[in-house]
């Protein structure tokens, strides 16, 4: 909907290995936590750069993981690696799902996903500002 696109959680303007880390790591923490995504849904519109960029962003996504002191769970582990040939948002699902197994990583997380953002997008439609994403976010 932010992207003028009909409702999905698959938007064509998100490149998929974000999209997937958001779903993934939304549906796997608590309502407090979830509320910080919906800026970053709102930057992330129109970051789908391709497949160089995707790989780009599941390779900081497997790094994140290998030099975090989080841990996906055994069976996203396992999953992961049968999956693999699916694309490389898969890996977006592990690093959010070893975001979520650890409490303590949500600012780490945050963090990550500014940096799978700033790796780029497509200049235009799509691009905004911090201050005019944190406007998005809902007010209690």
């Amino acid at each position: 909907m932010l992207a003028h696109e009909p409702f999905s959680d698959h938007p064509a303007s998100l490149c998929p290995v974000i999209a997937a880390f958001m779903r993934s790591y939304n549906d796997h923490v608590d309502d407090e936590h979830r509320r910080d995504l919906y800026a970053y849904a709102a930057r992330a519109v129109g970051t789908n750069g391709g497949v160089a960029q995707e790989r780009k962003r599941a390779q900081m996504c497997v790094e994140w993981v290998e030099t975090s002191r989080s841990l996906a769970p055994l069976r996203v582990r396992i999953l992961r690696r049968l999956l693999r040939c699916q694309g490389p948002d898969i890996d977006g699902v592990y690093a959010a799902r070893a975001a979520a197994a650890d409490p303590g990583s949500h600012h780490r997380a945050l963090a990550l996903l500014d940096r799978l953002i700033a790796l780029g997008a497509p200049a235009g439609i799509g691009r905004m500002t911090r201050s005019r994403a944190a406007e998005l976010v809902p007010s209690d």
